[in-house]
C-alpha cells in the first residue's frame, strides 16, 4: 500500500514539475523581442549619431567655419532618443538596465549642454576668421600704400599666425598673440593709425585665440561626458538581461526533454511489467485447464 502511494506521489511530482517545465520553457513571449529589437535599435542608432556628430565637430575644429544644420539635427535626433532610452518597455526594466540607462541618459544631457556652448564659440570663431581672412588684404595694402610699412607688415604676419592658430596649424599661445597685438596697437598710434577697418581687424585677432580655446575646452566636455561609454554600458546590460531570459527558458526546455525522456522510459517499463504479468497469467491459466 505504501509503495502505491509513494509511486502516486512520484507521478504527481513528474507531473507538476513538467508542467513547469513546459510553461518556463514557454516565458519568452513576442512582446520582449519586439521591446528588446527596438530598443537596441534605438540604441544602436544614437550611438551612430553621436559618432557622426563627433566626426563633425572634430572637422570642424580644423576649418573655423560656421556650425553646419547637421549638427543641430544630429543633436535633436540625440534629444529624441534619449527620451525613449530613459524609460526601457516593461519586459526590460530591471535594476542593472535602469541603472545604465540613467547613466547613459546623464551622458547626454551633459554632452547637449557643452554641445550649445560649443556651437556659439565655433560661430564666433567663425565669425572672427570671416573679417580676419576678407578685411586684412585691404587694410594691409591701404596701410602700405600710406608709408606704413612696419604696421603693415606686422600686421600682415600677424594676420597669418592668427588663422593658423584658429584652424589648429599653429599652437601659438594666446598671450603670444595678446603680446603681439598689444605691440602693434602701439606701434599704429605712435605714427596716429586708426580707422575702423583696422580697428574691426584688431578686434577680430584679439577674440579669434580665446574663441579658439573655448571651443577646444567645449569638446574636451563633450568627450568627457562619457557618451559612447555609457551607450555601450547601455547595451551590455540590456543584452545582459537578454542573455539571462533566453538561457533560463533554454534550460527548461534542456530539462523538458530529459524529463520526457524519463518518462517515456518509465512509460516504456511499465508496458514490459504488463506485458510479462499478462505473458504470466496467461501460462497459468494454461497450466490450470
Amino acid at each position: 500500500m505504501i509503495r502505491k502511494i509513494l509511486i502516486a506521489m512520484i507521478a504527481m511530482s513528474m507531473i507538476v514539475l513538467l508542467a513547469l517545465l513546459v510553461r518556463e520553457s514557454r516565458s519568452i513571449s513576442a512582446q520582449f523581442y519586439i521591446d528588446y529589437s527596438g530598443y537596441v535599435s534605438t540604441l544602436r542608432q544614437a550611438q551612430r549619431d553621436h559618432e557622426t556628430l563627433m566626426d563633425t565637430l572634430d572637422a570642424l575644429t580644423s576649418q573655423a567655419v560656421s556650425v553646419p544644420n547637421t549638427v543641430n539635427t544630429l543633436a535633436a535626433r540625440l534629444e529624441q532618443s534619449k527620451t525613449t532610452l530613459e524609460a526601457p518597455p516593461e519586459s526590460l526594466v530591471s535594476g542593472p538596465v535602469q541603472s545604465a540607462a540613467a547613466r547613459y541618459v546623464s551622458s547626454v544631457n551633459m554632452t547637449l549642454t557643452s554641445l550649445t556652448r560649443f556651437v556659439e564659440s565655433e560661430n564666433q570663431l567663425a565669425e572672427a576668421v570671416k573679417v580676419l581672412r576678407e578685411d586684412s588684404p585691404e587694410v594691409v595694402r591701404t596701410l602700405r600704400d600710406r608709408g606704413n610699412d612696419a604696421i603693415s607688415q606686422n600686421l600682415f604676419g600677424l594676420t597669418v599666425d592668427v588663422l593658423d592658430n584658429a584652424t589648429g596649424k599653429s599652437s601659438l599661445e594666446p598671450k603670444e598673440i595678446g603680446r603681439r597685438l598689444d605691440d602693434l596697437v602701439a606701434l599704429a598710434e605712435d605714427n596716429n593709425v586708426s580707422s575702423r577697418a583696422f580697428t574691426r581687424l584688431i578686434d577680430a585677432a584679439a577674440a579669434t585665440p580665446l574663441t579658439r580655446a573655448a571651443v577646444l575646452e567645449e569638446l574636451a566636455a563633450i568627450d568627457a561626458a562619457g557618451l559612447e561609454a555609457s551607450a555601450q554600458g547601455l547595451y551590455s546590460a540590456v543584452a545582459a538581461m537578454n542573455a539571462s531570459v533566453t538561457s533560463r527558458a533554454d534550460r527548461a526546455r534542456l530539462l523538458l526533454g530529459g524529463l520526457s525522456a524519463v518518462l517515456l522510459l518509465g512509460i516504456a517499463m511499465i508496458g514490459l511489467r504488463l506485458r510479462q504479468s499478462n505473458q504470466a497469467l496467461n501460462e497459468t491459466n494454461e497450466e490450470l485447464e
